[in-house]
């Protein structure tokens, strides 16, 4: 349906359109050396208000690990094209610790690649993690009309994450009795790590699947940690003939540590 204004000369367009299918659900599972055998389901919808919004959900668990994640992205905050990200987590972990029973290292070996029941859990390490990150990113032009050519293709990030981890020695090391403790420990108290991280992204390339043309380079600086700076380049060139078709590319990724 069309409706025209012919005293302003616009057209206003009509258009019925039918959603696609926004939710998703994913089982997984298996075994692991790490953590044994586990089984997860994963939850996500990408529309979930109408406007975009995606909320995410993730369970895993076994026997040897648990695992939770919360997420949620805004990518219009405030009617702007600012997207606003959180995202929470936490995890416990058991894993066998070196110094354990030398003498039948080939049956522990197997016992915790195939999660078997074999280990006993009063020997095992266990570490505990939880946390959460807020992110918020919008394109550069939106701070700035300055240097249009440069910020029309690149987005400032701001990130703050918030993490405790902590390491517990296995229950034999905490008992009365000496001959049964592990000689190797990685105890260690909560450690709570606390980050800023600003960023610059600057995209040119054609297109987000099988580019043929563009540059992408992404900036960061993190709080008491190393910087990095992360630049992809890709160009390909195509020729094709009645009978042959020749195609060549060339691509280069690089990571440098600024001091």
């Amino acid at each position: 349906m069309t409706r025209t204004n012919d005293r302003d000369q616009t057209v206003d367009i009509d258009l019925q359109v039918k959603e696609k299918g926004r939710q998703q659900i994913q089982l997984n599972g298996g075994v692991s050396g790490f953590a044994g055998s586990f089984f997860g389901l994963e939850y996500s919808t990408n529309n979930l208000l109408g406007y975009g919004e995606s909320l995410s959900f993730a369970l895993s668990g076994g026997n040897r690990q648990l695992f939770a994640s919360v997420g949620f992205t805004e990518p219009y905050l405030f009617g702007k094209p600012i997207s606003l990200g959180v995202q929470l987590f936490a995890q416990r972990a058991q894993f066998v610790g070196q110094g354990f029973n030398f003498s039948n290292a080939s049956q522990i070996l197997q016992a915790s690649f195939f999660g078997l029941s074999s280990i006993n859990a009063d020997t095992l390490f266990s570490q505990k993690t939880i946390g959460g990150t807020v992110s918020l990113s919008g394109p550069l032009q939106l701070f700035t009309k300055r240097f249009r050519k440069f910020s029309q293709f690149a987005r400032l990030g701001l990130s703050y994450s918030l993490t405790a981890n902590s390491i517990e020695d296995p229950k034999v090391n905490r008992d009365a009795d000496p001959k049964n403790d592990i000689p190797v420990t990685f105890t260690q108290p909560r450690i709570i790590t606390s980050r800023v991280v600003p960023s610059l992204f600057y995209n040119t390339l054609n297109a987000a699947i099988d580019p043929t043309r563009g540059q992408s380079i992404f900036i960061g600086l993190s709080l008491a940690e190393e910087s990095w700076v992360e630049t992809s380049t890709l160009s390909r060139r195509r020729l094709s003939t009645n009978t042959s078709s020749l195609c060549s590319g060339a691509g280069l990724i690089s990571r440098t540590s600024l001091p």
